[in-house]
């Protein structure tokens, strides 16, 4: 072999060398920064979230000082109506329930529950029995209902529990109770609670979905007593004669629990939203406490008016704009 076909092999194997060198080096750089991006998109993440909270805080906080105006004409209205709040430069929409306009699935007397009951699609016989379970799990007998249910027929169809024989603690214990689908829970979720003050419902702060659920109270009333609720202050004496007749099922007494919900957009566009059960305490120093932090059940017709509203900024900001892919959602 002569010196010059010698030194190009060697030259073949050091380019070889040096091209796997360097394709080593490159992964070992990519790799390091896929690793720097996804540290920083983590602590973004992270801070993201961080202000989500912060920013939820705050409405919370500005949503008991509504509920505590003093003067009614300013006090803020607990039935699901929306309020605008400007902090940190964000602007944060505020909404808020009373307890007291859901169907409480403790304290609801019987034709209370029936009504909350007809609005799952099921049959009558089905519905008969879903309700007399309902009664049987919140009793702390276990006596037998006709058609209920108690420890040993949990037994019977294998759920790993028996009859509550006690008042539920969550509302997601509703899905405990025998005959309870998600499609049954998911069908009464957003108008049941474990947080109101008599049973009853108030139908100056029940959401319409609510109030429909009321025995004799049609749709023409239904449109009166919402005409006399965007007054504010709210004419008590005048929803009263509306309703009058069918006053047995209600309580005009708001609070002092209540569900406020927070939703914004931060500038790097994650939406979000949060949800917080409060219990309103005027007279102590703190003024509320939070009962819990849970994820927002949230009206469909309040997060339609929302995206309305946002739409409508965003043209009022940049007219020229064209809509961009999705919306990143918050986790």
């Amino acid at each position: 072999m002569t010196r010059s076909s010698t030194n190009n092999s060697q030259s073949g194997v050091i380019l070889i060398a040096v091209l796997w060198i360097t394709t080593l080096l490159a992964l070992l750089v990519a790799g390091f920064t896929s690793a720097v991006l996804g540290d920083a998109r983590e602590v973004a993440n992270r801070a993201d979230l961080v202000r989500v909270q912060a920013l939820a805080e705050a409405g919370v906080t500005r949503a008991s000082l509504g509920l505590l105006e003093n003067l009614e004409e300013d006090r803020w209205v607990a039935d699901g109506r929306q309020y605008d709040f400007t902090v940190d430069g964000l602007e944060v929409t505020i909404s808020i329930l009373d307890e007291n306009g859901r169907i409480d699935l403790n304290k609801a007397n019987e034709p209370l529950l029936q009504s909350l009951i007809a609005r799952v699609d099921i049959e009558q016989e089905e519905r008969d029995a879903l309700l007399a379970a309902i009664l049987d799990w919140r009793d702390s007998d276990d006596a037998k209902l006709v058609l209920g249910a108690e420890d040993r027929d949990y037994k019977r169809e294998g759920a790993p529990h028996g009859a509550g024989d006690a008042p539920f603690v969550h509302v997601s214990q509703l899905r405990n109770v025998l005959g309870v689908t998600e499609d049954v829970y998911d069908a009464m979720l957003p108008v049941i609670t474990i947080n109101s003050r008599s049973g009853r419902l108030n139908p100056i702060t029940a959401t319409r979905d609510t109030l429909n659920l009321l025995p004799g109270v049609d749709a023409g009333v239904l449109e009166t007593l919402f005409a006399l609720r965007a007054e504010v202050p709210v004419d008590v004496a005048a929803v009263r004669a509306t309703l009058a007749g069918d006053t047995a099922l209600l309580d005009f007494n708001s609070g002092p629990i209540f569900t406020v919900t927070i939703m914004g957009e931060l500038e790097s566009g994650l939406n979000f939203s949060r949800e917080a059960v409060i219990w309103l305490q005027p007279d102590d120093k703190a003024a509320y406490r939070i009962v819990e932090w849970r994820e927002p059940q949230i009206p469909a017709s309040l997060l339609e008016d929302w995206a309305t509203l946002r739409e409508e900024r965003a043209r009022d900001l940049n007219p020229t704009a064209e809509s961009t892919g999705g919306t990143k959602e918050s986790g």
